[in-house]
Parts: structure tokens; sequence; C-alpha cells
């Protein structure tokens, strides 16, 4: 891995423990409120609080039918989250889904980040038009997926 790498791996991980670091402190601010671009999410009852935050995807160096999709994984509730499955899926130039495949990522402790790796089997060509995207689809028990209320 050369300097720039090096570097650009540096400067990503800053500014998501910066991203984490603020979500943090607003939380703890808000007196158990999450507020994000003036949205409230109110913790209504404990439970794991889930987040994805997609990093990337590429074509693995080492087998190129291998599709390596990265990303954060965060439990910002006071609860485990246990049994996490993660979708990750592939999209072309026109948001038809190309391949979607589950990971079990298993158990995530309370208020806890990880960078997680999965890797997906596809035969078909790597370009530039087509999008990776990864997303909690489920978890044992009630949890809250950060990301359905973010997007609303």
């Amino acid at each position: 891995m050369n300097n720039s790498q090096k570097q650009l791996i540096q400067t990503i991980l800053g500014v998501v423990m910066a991203m984490v670091l603020v979500l943090v402190i607003g939380f703890s601010i808000g007196g158990g409120q999450i507020v994000y671009e003036d949205k409230i999410v109110y913790q209504e009852k404990e439970q794991p609080m889930l987040l994805v935050d997609f990093v990337s995807w590429a074509e693995s160096s080492d087998d190129s039918s291998n599709r390596i999709f990265n990303y954060w994984m965060y439990n910002f509730g006071k609860v485990e989250a246990r049994g996490v499955i993660i979708t990750c899926e592939i999209y072309d130039g026109e948001d038809n889904v190309l391949k979607s495949e589950d990971f079990n990522a298993g158990n995530f402790a309370s208020t806890s980040s990880s960078y997680e790796e999965s890797i997906m089997k596809y035969s078909g060509m790597y370009s530039e038009s087509k999008t990776g995207v990864c997303f909690v689809k489920s978890a044992n028990g009630d949890y809250l997926d950060l990301m359905d209320i973010l997007e609303d």
C-alpha cells in the first residue's frame, strides 16, 4: 500500500470518526434524541438503532469474480443487535438490480461501530456505470433502521 492510499484511508477514517463523534455528542446533548437535518428520532424504547454507512465496492484484485463491499456498521442503541443481516446489491446504470446477496453480519454490541467487508460472487463485468450498495435487511427482535428515518 503506497503513501497516497494510506493517506486516503486515514482521511476517510477521520471523516467517519468525526461524523460518529458529532452524532454521539448530539445524542448526548439532545437528551435521548438524535437530530439530523431538522428531523428528530425519539427513542421510544430500548432497542438497537442500526445504521449502515456504505463506503465502497470494487472488484477483488485476487479474484475477478469477487466483488468486495466495504461499510461501517453502527448500533447507536443501548441494546445489543442480534442476528443482523446485511444485504448488498449491484445495480446497472438504469437502477435495475443485477445481483443481491444477504450476509449474516452477526451481533453488534450496544453503542458500537465496526468496519465490515462482505464478498459477493459476481461474474458480470465490472464498470463505472454499475453501482453497489449495502443496507440493513433485518435483525432478531425489534430494531430501528436509522437509514429508513433519515431518507424520509
